[in-house]
């Protein structure tokens, strides 16, 4: 069962309130601090890539190395997520990946550091994490009661986002201090903080791997018959895979490129802008949290249209404090989309198969991302800045209307025949 709240005192904030669940505390700090790494990860990875190189192409390999592992190993993770101790999943993958970033720094101080090698450690990182994250998100359903579901997914994410602020002000504060290749370190410490904190949660055998008898391969195909039943959750799921190509084609190669040839600054301005991305992020989070969300896929084609327009205007700008407006007010469909993509598969997946949905998901987001920086790596390289995020952008307008206007009308429709009977 998961672990319940004894009632708030009057006058006691939402988010406090969600604290006094110790499990959830627990995963709640953990992973804010596993976030925080994981930014200073990102920024440095593709930095070091650029710098070794100097090409956006290599840029883009070390990205897709970053990003394949999830659709090769994604839905046996949530298999696995369905199958066993979730836990003792979380560890096992946290000390994996905490291990293979730290190996960045001693190839570093050997001297024998090169670009390849930041691919190998991307990968086997994601690798670990294909499993990870299904595991963690079927827990967070484990250790919240349902009434507070919504309050608690929309606060998770925002504190993960507010890691998209933290993370990048400490890389500026660092950026003249030490070397890039010891932000790995720092991941690998906050890899360390949520091995810890996972392993002081406490929870009955059932809300902790609830289907443990089921077999693997046929686990995973009757999930997936069961998920794929449900036509509008395919379709959003799909829709999604779709909409990373262009959103991390801009974000993980675009926006680098906007800070070092357009804007100016280098780093330094790169880290800006993901800190403002971030800044938009956490409002967003603490306005759609609040909100009744009645046309689940409403939310979540309409949250491209943000990053649509948003990106639009920083490909075209030379001017920072326009970029760092353009990114924030971009960054506010990602809480749309995520919380209506959580509460839909909350809401129509079947218990069973809370893993495999999750994982579903990631694998779509992270085979998209993938074939994103492959795409548009090359393609900056032939092509100029601006017209490289106008592609992007009409990518994901045209995605979010279509999705708004086909598939959000069929779930209302559906809505109100099922009210009527």
């Amino acid at each position: 069962m998961p672990a319940r709240n004894r009632l708030a005192p009057r006058g006691e904030s939402p988010v406090l309130a969600l604290l006094r669940n110790r499990n959830y505390a627990l995963l709640y700090f953990g992973q804010f601090c596993s976030a925080i790494g994981d930014q200073l990860y990102g920024i440095a990875l593709f930095w070091l890539a650029f710098r070794l190189t100097g090409s956006s192409t290599a840029m883009a390999l070390v990205g897709a190395a970053q990003y394949i592992p999830y659709l090769l190993f994604g839905l046996v993770g949530g298999v696995l997520a369905d199958r066993f101790d979730r836990r003792r999943l979380m560890i096992a993958t946290d000390l994996a990946r905490m291990l293979a970033v730290a190996l960045v720094p001693a190839l570093h101080v050997l001297g024998i550091l090169q670009a390849w090698h930041l691919g190998a450690v991307a990968m086997i990182q994601s690798s670990a994490a294909a499993f990870f994250m299904p595991a963690r998100s079927a827990l967070m359903v484990a250790v919240l009661p349902e009434r507070d579901y919504q309050r608690g997914a929309a606060a998770f994410s925002a504190t993960i986002r507010t890691a998209r602020i933290l993370g990048p002000l400490l890389g500026s504060f660092l950026f003249a201090r030490i070397s890039l290749e010891y932000f790995f370190l720092l991941d690998a410490a906050a890899f360390l903080v949520s091995m810890l904190t996972t392993a002081a949660i406490r929870l009955q055998a059932e809300g902790n791997a609830r289907f443990p008898g089921q077999s693997g391969a046929g686990s995973l195909l009757d999930g997936l018959r069961r998920i794929g039943a449900n036509r509008n959750l395919a379709s959003c799921l799909i829709g999604n895979g779709v909409g990373m190509v262009a959103w991390t084609g801009l974000y993980s190669i675009g926006m680098v490129l906007v800070a070092e040839e357009r804007i100016g600054g280098g780093e330094v301005t790169y880290s800006m802008l993901v800190t403002a991305y971030g800044v938009g992020n956490v409002l967003a989070n603490l306005v759609v949290g609040n909100l009744p969300v009645r046309n689940r896929t409403a939310w979540i084609f309409g949250g491209w249209l943000p990053f649509a327009l948003g990106y639009l205007v920083l490909g075209f700008t030379t001017d920072l404090r326009m970029g760092l407006a353009a990114i924030a007010f971009a960054a506010i469909g990602g809480p749309v989309m995520d919380l209506g993509m959580s509460l839909k598969i909350r809401a129509e997946v079947d218990p069973r198969d809370l893993g495999k949905a999750y994982a579903l998901w990631y694998t779509g987001s992270f085979g998209g991302s993938a074939l994103g920086v492959l795409l548009f790596g090359p393609l900056f390289d032939r092509w100029s800045i601006p017209e490289g995020f106008v592609l992007g952008s009409a990518w994901l307008a045209a995605l979010g209307l279509a999705g708004m206007l086909g598939l959000a009308r069929g779930e209302r429709a559906a809505s109100e025949e099922s009210a009527a009977v």
